[in-house]
């Protein structure tokens, strides 16, 4: 079908107006945006560099996956060198307190480390990737996770969930440190909002702005209208709003700077409203600076039902296109030609993830989560969305049922494929898995090992 494309919002019941229309008006519901983008400067960490106790909100210990790994990619050699996060563990367990076992300094050199996000459990799961082992756990995390949002830098991580005690809050944890820098609770962000009375939720979509200065929550209300609330982050303080906006499940993320967007943006999965049906799933392009809405694209018809029919956004690491997912097909989007390249249908209801030379895309099978546990296999497509051969990934298979797999990440030099794998301890008919990483060689396009994370319900995951 052809795209459709809009820069505007419905205001006041207002119908939407035309694209070019609403490119000359101001925007009324980005509420603050005029408001200066400060230098991130995130609070003091706690703890001091060789202090060994400030390290408790992680337990280690060391749990090895079977290793059937061949000779790695050449640019990934490097990886496999001895690992610093070792060292730190080893002497952490025999009560050493050194700098060369403590100091914030090991924590920041050491190499390549896959954060995994878990439900079931208050914490994350953080593996080394040059010797494949669990290393760690920070607990003082959400016990279920909803959004999931990783700094320009690596440097930290942001997520929003539920307590055990039911308390929505905010958290943000230090991925050099592996500590958890600052908690708040969701509700408590409106007492210093400067733009008036918000309510944050936050179960949807978190992201950063490119200079670090500003996190992104959806959904959230400002005066009754569904939106993106903006924060400031070094006071955390509520300082604009983006709406009529209702943002999909992880719909938000960063857009890289490429020719449409030179400062780069933030890309937002949504509808303008959720209440009245059909109901129409949009891409949203903001503008990082003014956080107005550049852009809209939609590639689904009207849906006669609530559910997502756009379900997630992989921006290129050059910031040109965008590939889309939708519920029964993939499209990529050119940011400067405003059109639909190349298309192909969806082979699961699995997420996409992008190697870092945008050079291949992979899709994930987790089944419906009931009755059937996918395929087993990881799905490959070249840039052009053209199919190539899948990956196998059945030797993981449990009781000989086919690895439910979620969400993948590659790895920084792209030489492999990292997947979470399992499902929930209680729920699917063909039997709970537990949660693993499935380490995928991109060369060789070969399951190469498979990682116990010794938790249930692995979903996210970083590579830092």
């Amino acid at each position: 079908m052809p795209i459709t494309h809009t820069c505007g919002s419905a205001i006041d019941g207002r119908a939407a107006p035309t694209s070019q229309e609403f490119c000359r008006l101001a925007r009324p519901m980005t509420i603050g945006a005029t408001l200066p983008a400060k230098s991130a400067v995130l609070p003091q960490q706690r703890g001091g560099a060789t202090d060994c106790a400030g390290v408790g909100d992680a337990s280690r210990f060391s749990q090895r996956g079977s290793r059937t790994t061949p000779d790695p990619p050449e640019n990934c050699r490097k990886m496999m060198t001895t690992s610093p996060l070792r060292i730190r563990t080893l002497a952490s367990l025999l009560g050493i307190c050194s700098v060369t076992a403590c100091s914030g300094q090991d924590v920041a050199d050491r190499g390549e480390v896959a954060i995994i996000v878990v439900n079931e459990a208050s914490e994350l799961v953080v593996v080394d990737m040059q010797d494949r082992f669990v290393a760690e756990r920070l607990l003082s995390v959400p016990d279920y996770k909803d959004a999931f949002a990783v700094s320009p830098d690596s440097n930290m991580v942001y997520m929003t969930g539920l307590t055990s005690d039911s308390r929505r809050v905010l958290v943000a944890v230090d991925t050099r440190s592996l500590k958890t820098t600052w908690s708040e609770e969701l509700r408590d962000l409106s007492k210093h909002s400067r733009i008036g009375d918000i309510t944050i939720y936050g179960e949807t979509g978190i992201a950063t702005s490119l200079n670090g200065s500003r996190l992104l929550l959806a959904n959230s209300s400002f005066n009754g209208i569904m939106g993106i609330a903006v924060l400031d982050l070094p006071t955390r303080d509520p300082v604009a709003f983006i709406g009529p906006l209702f943002i999909r499940p992880n719909g938000l993320l960063p857009l890289p700077p490429g020719p449409t967007v030179p400062l780069g943006g933030i890309l937002a999965v949504g509808t303008r409203s959720r209440d009245t049906l059909p109901i129409t799933d949009w891409l949203f392009v903001i503008d990082a600076a003014s956080l107005e809405i550049q852009d809209s694209v939609t590639v689904t018809p009207p849906a006669d039902n609530p559910w997502p029919s756009l379900r997630q956004a992989v921006p290129t690491p050059d910031g040109r296109s965008i590939f889309l997912l939708a519920r029964d097909s993939i499209h990529r989007y050119d940011l400067q030609l405003r059109n639909v390249v190349a298309s192909t249908s969806s082979p699961s209801l699995g997420w996409l993830t992008i190697l870092p030379d945008a050079t291949g895309l992979y899709m994930t099978d987790p089944g419906d989560g009931r009755d059937s546990p996918g395929s087993g296999f990881l799905f490959a497509f070249d840039a052009n969305l053209q199919r190539r051969d899948s990956i196998d990934l059945r030797l993981a298979a449990v009781d000989g049922v086919a690895p439910v797999t979620n969400w993948a990440a590659p790895s920084s030099c792209g030489g492999f494929v990292y997947v979470t794998a399992g499902t929930s301890s209680i729920g699917p008919l063909f039997g709970p898995q537990p949660g693993r990483l499935l380490i995928v060689d991109v060369v060789t396009q070969k399951l190469v090992d498979t990682l116990p994370l010794g938790a249930w319900a692995p979903r996210h995951l970083m590579v830092r």
